[in-house]
């Protein structure tokens, strides 16, 4: 038994091959394009940053002053604007029988992705969600008679509260009623996706996406304290955008364990004239939507989040105590009254405990 214990080790170990680390200290300037031709709104936006060095602290290093263009094949040839430190765009009327590519011209270098068609993304079917065990599944269908390649991103949004309500401002040991301009317990959160999420039919019967995991909100999320809701785009893609995505999706998303795809190159559809090496993709296409919201009396009671806010703790000043009392630490809450009826003090709380805005959200 000892002999098959070690042979089974030797093959183990056998399957393991060092990694060597990249050079800390190359340097890394490689230029990375991400460029989208929104056929619906009729625009072209385009990001341009470069690669940073993994002893860099500096996560986004945005390539500015560019000169960006758009041209459409055998037509005119249009500039962008930089409406933001490395982003360009411009509005124009799109025809959607024209190819397209962009131009870019940045520190003397030029830069040319392959001229591409102007794709029609179909309507979404449905956007559906289903409970499990341990969270809500949002889920969707499509179908095209077209296109077998599918691109979804989203916004999530969701409102949430404070642990209490505070009714009162106060100023100098004095109170008066917020107004309801004033209310800071009841704030949203909006999240773009951040996941690359791809979808094909190539290798089906049809051309049918049948209820395709777009997110999963886990149990006792925040997102279903109050009401949330989530906006899904989606995009008809190429072949070729799709192993871009795909191959992206593989090196960012899947890896850190032994079964893991091992990192390996990109290939866009971005190059430059003297072959030095560009990541990123152009691509173009119509753009469908489709909103689901769930209040929390549609969800099963299994699924509802019932709020835990923590250490959040209400404690009482008296009126006579009110001047000596910290509005800059602590927001009152509600009235406490005496048996006769007559207002005595308050309970009040922090500041977290009782301004939502704190908690990362805004008032829209």
């Amino acid at each position: 038994m000892k002999h098959w214990c070690i042979l089974i080790l030797l093959v183990t170990v056998g399957c393991i091959e060092p990694y060597p680390t990249p050079d800390r200290n190359s340097n890394t300037n490689t230029l990375v394009v991400d460029g989208f031709l929104n056929a619906t709104e009729n625009v072209i936006r385009l990001r341009l940053s470069r690669t940073v060095d993994l002893s860099s602290s500096d996560t986004v290093n945005p390539e500015s002053k560019a000169q960006v263009y758009i041209e459409e094949k055998s037509g005119p040839k249009h500039l962008l604007n930089e409406i933001n430190v490395g982003l360009y765009e411009r509005f124009i009327n799109i025809d959607l029988t024209k190819n397209y590519r962009i131009e870019i011209n940045t520190k003397g270098k030029k830069y040319l992705s392959d001229f591409i068609e102007v794709l029609q993304s179909p309507s979404i079917d449905s956007l559906s969600w289903r409970p499990t065990e341990d969270g809500l599944l949002i889920l969707v269908s499509t179908h095209d008679t077209q296109n077998n390649f599918f691109l979804w991103n989203h916004i999530e949004t969701w409102e949430y509260t404070a642990a209490f309500q505070s009714g009162y401002n106060i100023d100098n040991g004095s109170f008066t009623y917020r107004m309801q301009n004033e209310d800071i317990p009841h704030c949203w959160k909006n999240i773009p996706s951040t996941e690359i999420l791809i979808g094909t039919t190539n290798r089906l019967n049809q051309n049918i996406i049948s209820e395709t995991m777009i997110t999963k909100i886990p149990l006792r999320s925040e997102k279903l304290l109050v009401k949330y809701s989530i906006l899904v785009n989606q995009l008809a893609i190429s072949s070729k955008a799709y192993d871009y995505w795909q191959q992206l999706k593989k090196n960012t998303e899947s890896l850190g364990t032994l079964f893991d795809p091992q990192p390996s190159q990109v290939i866009g559809n971005v190059y430059n004239e003297d072959g030095e090496e560009v990541l990123g993709y152009f691509y173009a296409t119509t753009v469908t939507q489709k909103r689901l919201t769930l209040a929390l009396d549609d969800l099963p009671r299994s699924h509802r989040y019932i709020g835990d806010f923590g250490l959040c703790e209400e404690d009482t000043v008296l009126l006579a105590d009110l001047p000596k009392f910290e509005p800059k630490t602590y927001n009152l809450v509600v009235g406490v009254y005496n048996l006769f009826g007559s207002l005595i003090g308050f309970k009040y709380s922090t500041h977290d405990c009782t301004d939502c805005i704190l908690q990362g959200g805004t008032k829209t």
